[in-house]
Order: C-alpha cells, then structure tokens, then sequence
C-alpha cells in the first residue's frame, strides 16, 4: 500500500473517531435537555370507545355467524400457497443492511433528519389512531389497544423533533380526532 493510501486510511480513522466523540457528546447533552410535553393520553381517552366497538362489532359478527353456519362449508379450510413465498429470491447477505445503514449515516445530516423524524413520527400518529379505530370497529379489541398505545408513542417522540409550534398543531390534531370519535359513536 503507498503512503497516500495509509494516510487516507489514517485521516478516515481520524474522522470516525471523532465523529464518534462529537455524537456521543451531543446524545449525552441531548439526554439532559429533551422537555417532556405534555402529551395525549391516547390509549385511556380510547379504551372506553374500543371496548364498545368491539362489543358491536362481535355481536354484528356473532349474528352474520348464525346466518352463514345455514350455508355451506368453505370448499378449502387450507392456508394459501405460500410457493411465492419460498422461490425467486436469494437470501441477502448479513452486511447488506449493515452496509446500507453506514451510507445513510455518513450522507444524512443531523438537520436533515430531524425534520423527517418529525414528519414520519406525525404521521406514524396518525395512522395508528386510525388503525386503531378501524381495528375496533372490527371487534378486535386488542389490535385496537396495540394501536393506540403505539400512537401515544409515536406522539410522544414527535414531540422530541418538533418546535413547540409543530406539536401545538399535531395535539390539536390528535385531541380532535379522538373527540370526532366519541361524539360519532352511537350509545
């Protein structure tokens, strides 16, 4: 190996390792200085609402039930063909991540990231609010809990990546949903 070769390997160790410091630092800081926000307790505002849907949506179940046993049986109770499943690909190799996670952690900056964390933990929200709703509508009363506990957590994280303005609006967001929830649900 030439000088120059030993000397860019010399100046990458250089660089990783300070890299690594200044990370570690910062976390460190960030540890002390992350204020707790005052979040929305998703999954107790929900739980009263997901046990009554669940309720409806079993009794809805139970009923289409009665009705279906008078038809006849499924021709197959068998799974589906998982052959799809089985062939055509290669299993990836153990570095394949590991690999593709240095290269975004070398290219994404820390002002890049943060502004995506907050707008995929909104909408990780979001998506588990109404998954949620839908799991219960269905009856399935734990997938709803699930849900709502992942929300509550999502928000929560939000909170970490967003200014005040930004998670002003998201809890707005969140608490109106969950009173549209309560007020279109029959009693």
């Amino acid at each position: 190996m030439s000088t120059l070769g030993t000397l860019i390997n010399a100046l990458r160790e250089l660089f990783t390792q300070m890299a690594s410091r200044l990370l570690h630092e910062r976390l460190q800081r960030q540890n002390g200085s992350v204020k707790k926000r005052g979040s929305v307790p998703i999954r107790s505002l929900m739980a009263k609402h997901i046990a009554e849907s669940a309720e409806r949506a079993g009794q809805q179940q139970r009923a289409a039930g009665e009705e279906s046993r008078a038809a006849s049986a499924p021709a197959s109770g068998g799974f589906a063909d998982t052959g799809a499943l089985k062939g055509g690909s290669e299993p990836t190799r153990p570095g394949v991540f590991s690999d593709l996670s240095q290269r975004f952690a070398r290219h994404r900056s820390q002002a890049k990231l943060e502004p995506f964390m907050a707008e995929k933990m909104r909408a990780n929200t979001l998506e588990h609010v109404n998954k949620a709703l839908a799991l219960a509508r269905q009856g399935n009363a734990q997938g709803a809990q699930i849900h709502a506990e992942l929300a509550e957590t999502a928000m929560e994280t939000a909170g970490e990546y967003m200014s005040d303005d930004e998670y002003g609006w998201l809890k707005e967001t969140v608490e109106a949903r969950l009173r549209s929830m309560s007020s279109s649900s029959p009693t």
